[in-house]
């Protein structure tokens, strides 16, 4: 992920200045009571998943999010709801499906994951659809 593409995406959101701030400080490594999420969650799906929801929503008032998800090796799939709205968000970020999808596969053949998840970052969501 380039700084730049957080900065663009964060100056296009109409999410509160708090947790714009929020966000920044997460993708430093810093945490924030505005952004909750499932115990052993990897930090750079969790940002892939805020990244998703700014470009989704950028109209939305965004204050805060609560991510509840489960991680594999290839995939990071769950839930998030973001308030004030309380809108709830059923999301698939799955690199190994994005390779198979470009093309990408290693030297032995197999979906190269490892490249999908350099290349296209946060756009390897098979699925970002509001719950109904």
């Amino acid at each position: 992920m380039h700084d730049d593409q957080l900065k663009q995406l964060l100056r296009n959101s109409r999410a509160v200045d708090a947790f714009k701030q929020a966000v920044q400080k997460f993708a430093r490594g810093e945490e924030s009571e505005l952004i909750q999420y499932s115990a052993g969650a990897p930090k750079i799906k969790i940002l892939r998943v805020i990244l998703k929801l700014l470009e989704s929503y950028p109209n939305e008032t965004i204050s805060s999010v609560a991510i509840r998800g489960v991680s594999t090796c290839s995939t990071f799939h769950g839930e998030l709801s973001f308030s004030p709205s309380n809108k709830k968000i059923k999301f698939n970020w799955d690199c190994r499906w994005k390779a198979e999808e470009a093309g990408l596969t290693t030297w032995y053949g197999a979906p190269d994951q490892s490249k999908a998840a350099q290349v296209f970052g946060y756009q390897c969501f098979r699925q970002f659809h509001e719950a109904s």
